[in-house]
């Protein structure tokens, strides 16, 4: 079956932004609605088309992936130039010279969560998992100055203005962002589980984003005896520029605590009710077990605890 050239179809060029594939999918489907058209075969499959088109181009993977195959079906080389217009890393001013940094995750599928072998159960089975749209993941957990720059306060166990803000709890995450919405353009909340994972990944398969071992050059966990958190950024960084995703402090997540599927998902978001929520990444009080990259842990929502903090995500 020939390819449907969706561009085409929209009688647009190829390079079209969303709002002129939008307003091409609007004055066409006026054309074609089947009100207008009533008994007319040839314009109820010409509807199908359009929505099958807008559907297609509104989706920056399914886009891709349409932009891959007219590619392939022309005898070229595929060049991905989708992310030529984004920002690769935001900065952004919270006031009294503090800054907030964000790296470009571009989407991606990944496994989610370990082999087994002894692992921990609830980070069991590994399973397929498909982020259909990039995002922005800060480039450190948040830390005590971003917190007073936003709350004007500093409830942290663990005082110092670079390390993690820590002994918080998820409820206080959400007035956080609550608060930093207001304060700036908006879009910022807390990471999904598998966004966590996958960022935390970085396009690996290892237990780590180090490899399949951890040392105290790597991260501060129980082992580096250390004992509290430390500045962020103390390491080095993994592919996708994040730093201390292993130890320091666990980072609170989106989702409500549930088990895993084994079947490939898309976009997962957790149990739509429940009454624990989502940490990741180990803390300096764990072992390395437990700073794996898909080690996970649970607690209420309202405690506060001296080993968690957070980290942000921005919609793209």
């Amino acid at each position: 079956m020939p390819l449907i050239n969706y561009y085409k179809i929209l009688e647009i060029e190829q390079t079209s932004d969303p709002t002129i594939i939008r307003a091409a999918f609007n004055k066409l489907a006026m054309q074609y609605h089947p009100d207008r058209n009533i008994g007319d075969a040839s314009a109820e499959v010409m509807m199908k088309t359009l929505n099958e088109a807008i559907a297609v181009l509104s989706q920056p993977r399914l886009r891709k992936a349409h932009d891959k195959k007219l590619a392939e079906e022309a005898g070229q080389s595929f060049v991905d130039n989708s992310y030529e217009d984004i920002p690769k890393t935001l900065e952004v001013d919270l006031g009294e010279s503090i800054k907030l940094d964000l790296m470009l995750i571009p989407e991606g599928t990944f496994k989610m969560g370990s082999f087994g072998n002894g692992r921990y159960e609830n980070d069991m089975p590994r399973h397929e998992v498909t982020l259909t749209n990039p995002f922005y993941m800060g480039k450190y957990a948040v830390t005590q100055e971003q917190w007073q720059a936003v709350m004007s306060n500093n409830i942290s166990y663990f005082k110092g203005g670079k390390m993690p803000v820590n002994q918080i709890s998820w409820i206080d995450c959400k007035e956080f962002i609550k608060k930093l919405n207001a304060k700036t353009d908006g879009g910022y909340r807390l990471p999904t589980e598998a966004e966590w994972e996958y960022a935390c990944r970085a396009g690996t398969t290892t237990e780590y984003s180090y490899g399949d071992t951890i040392t105290p050059k790597n991260a501060n966990y129980d082992e580096s005896n250390i004992g509290k958190p430390i500045a962020v950024g103390s390491y080095k960084p993994n592919a996708f520029g994040l730093y201390d995703m292993h130890g320091n402090v666990w980072e609170w997540c989106e989702d409500w605590y549930g088990g895993y599927p084994s079947w490939p998902v898309e976009d997962p978001k957790g149990p739509a009710v429940g009454q624990y929520r989502i940490l990741r990444g180990g803390s300096f009080a764990v072992n390395s077990m437990r700073a794996r990259s898909c080690s996970r842990i649970i607690s209420a929502p309202a405690v506060r605890i001296h080993v968690n903090g957070f980290r942000l995500v921005k919609d793209e």
